[in-house]
């Protein structure tokens, strides 16, 4: 064999090979008589044996029925205009009658006069890539129909910006705008609470590590201004590289049921307070009235005192010193569970002499920041906030071992907002929730008054308390 004929045989097995391997097979067709050349593979997509001579009836009988009467007119249409054959269509296979789909592309070669002789293409069998559209479209169907359905509002987010890409007809009942009028808006005009919505893309980091999604509560408003409140659960939605596209938020009202929550909770510490309110004026009116008498009576014997031997004098001075200590100690325990300093001077000045009474007991470096003067607020939300301050305080002293405590009390255009900060031992907030009573009382606080707590706080790194109180 020639060397020539070698590398031709050669070149025939490659193209076998290739036609194999891409599922592509070939023809050359004779316009004129009606016979083709075709190679093994086309074969095989037709499901003909390899012996067996085609020709052009043969694919007008593999034409499946539904495709049949547009193929032949596409085939007229293509020889009389000399144009392009490509079009994808069905066929149902020779040798099993299995239907399948082809992809079909070819051009017309002409004599020297210009007439179409012959037509030379290749075909593909397409038939995995249909199933698997077809397959996508019914998802896409069936997530269309579901989407569109669901009485929740969902907002699908482009992730680097947070503009709208898509929301349901939910949305539209949810906030009152239509959907023409959310497409390509920032989230932004739903949102009341700016910090928090910079926050964003912190909140619930961890729950999603481990759970793939996390929920989250917003303060939210409609189109008309109406403010609400609303559950968020939150999921991504990633690329073929595993990276995060876009965010699907499912929002839910949940403004009636936090009011039940609130009114509940906010019955338990008016309850409390009420209670707070009796045990103060008992301490005050009747055990503190007892012991100041007692102590009076105490200091007008003490003249006679000469006459006792000099250890019963120390023993009586150090019982009259202990009775005075007790007289201070109620009193403090009275104005601590009944701080008349709100009532007379307000919040910001009833922290402040919280804090004045901690310094001279404790060496933690104090610094507190306000905007309050003369600013009068709510009696429910100045008592409820004091007790908060009272408690993360506390909190912050006994536990934290810090040298520095940062406290913050800004009233912001439709809120108040409250931070507290220390440079202590930090913890890890998500095992701490729920097993200490200081926060489970803050957290049961703030929920009373509608408002937002958020702990940032890792192991030797600090902690940052944040709350806001809608006003």
């Amino acid at each position: 064999m020639s060397d020539i004929e070698e590398r031709m045989k050669q070149q025939q097995y490659d193209l076998d090979e290739s036609q194999r391997i891409a599922n592509i097979g070939s023809y050359r067709l004779n316009l004129e008589n009606g016979n083709a050349n075709a190679s093994g593979i086309l074969k095989k997509i037709f499901g003909f044996k390899p012996d067996h001579d085609l020709n052009i009836q043969d694919w007008h009988d593999s034409i499946h029925p539904d495709h049949k009467q547009m193929m032949l007119d596409y085939f007229d249409e293509v020889v009389a205009e000399n144009k392009v054959f490509e079009k994808e269509y069905k066929i149902i296979r020779a040798s099993d009658s299995d239907e399948r789909w082809v992809y079909e592309r070819a051009e017309l070669k002409t004599d020297k006069k210009g007439n179409p002789v012959n037509m030379v293409g290749i075909v593909q069998d397409i038939t995995k890539r249909k199933q698997a559209e077809a397959e996508l479209y019914e998802s896409k169907e069936l997530f269309k129909k579901t989407f569109e359905s669901l009485d929740e509002a969902v907002i699908i987010l482009n992730v680097n910006n947070r503009t709208i890409v898509e929301c349901n007809p939910g949305t539209e009942k949810l906030f009152g705008y239509t959907r023409e009028e959310l497409i390509g808006e920032s989230t932004r005009i739903l949102h009341v609470d700016e910090e928090r919505y910079r926050k964003f893309g912190t909140l619930g980091r961890a729950e999603f590590e481990e759970n793939g999604f996390f929920q989250t509560e917003f303060v939210m408003k409609r189109k008309n201004g109406e403010i609400f409140r609303t559950e968020h659960t939150i999921t991504m939605v990633y690329d073929e590289e595993g990276n995060i596209e876009k965010v699907v938020s499912v929002v839910r009202d949940i403004t009636e049921k936090k009011k039940a929550e609130e009114q509940n909770i906010r019955s338990i510490i008016e309850g409390a307070e009420l209670e707070r309110k009796r045990i103060a004026k008992e301490l005050h009116d009747s055990l503190g009235q007892y012991l100041t008498a007692a102590s009076m009576y105490l200091e007008h014997v003490e003249e006679f005192l000469f006459e006792l031997p000099i250890d019963q004098k120390r023993q009586f001075r150090k019982g009259l010193d202990q009775l005075n200590k007790a007289i201070n100690e109620t009193r403090s325990i009275s104005q601590n569970l009944l701080p008349k300093v709100i009532d007379d001077f307000g919040i910001a000045l009833a922290v402040e002499s919280l804090i004045d009474d901690i310094r001279e007991d404790r060496s933690e470096e104090i610094h507190y920041q306000h905007n309050l003067d003369d600013c009068q607020l709510p009696e429910a939300i100045e008592l409820n906030m004091y007790r908060i301050i009272q408690e993360s305080l506390n909190n912050a002293i006994r536990h934290s071992e810090c040298t520095r405590i940062d406290i913050q009390l800004v009233l912001e255009e439709n809120s108040l907002h409250y931070t507290i900060e220390d440079n202590g031992k930090g913890f890890d907030p998500q095992k701490v929730i729920g097993e200490g009573l200081g926060l489970w009382n803050i957290g049961n606080r703030v929920n009373g008054l509608s408002g937002d707590l958020e702990i940032s706080s890792k192991p030797d790194k600090g902690t940052l308390i944040s709350i806001y109180v809608p006003i």
